[in-house]
């Protein structure tokens, strides 16, 4: 579980970092719009970490189904369809949710 709230943590971490590194220079802030990206991608496998610790929770089960809409409504809607792209940061902070208020297993080690 550890391992899993350090991904997370990078996840959530990098472009929040780049963001007030954009105060400094501008630039910055490009980088953070373009790592939200890999935010998602490391939520993900953080994810599927999560969901071989504890298969049968149904949160996750939700998470993923909610992961599988998403891209199957940003293919199947034409353009103007501005709402989908909320559907993302409720997710992030489902994830965040499901892994910070799960407790541990016994006798986990790391």
């Amino acid at each position: 579980m550890k391992t899993i709230k350090s991904i997370n943590n990078w996840a959530l971490g990098l472009p929040m970092g780049l963001g007030v590194l954009g105060i400094i220079w501008p630039g910055f802030f490009i980088l953070a719009l373009l790592s939200t990206t890999l935010t998602g991608l490391l939520q993900v496998v953080a994810a599927i970490c999560f969901w071989g610790d504890y298969p049968e929770n149904r949160h996750i089960k939700i998470y993923f189904a909610g992961v599988l809409l998403f891209f199957l409504l940003l293919s199947a809607l034409p353009d103007g369809t501005e709402w989908i792209w909320l559907m993302p940061i409720l997710l992030c902070v489902y994830l965040c949710i499901i892994i910070y208020t799960q407790k541990d297993l016994p006798n986990e080690t790391d």
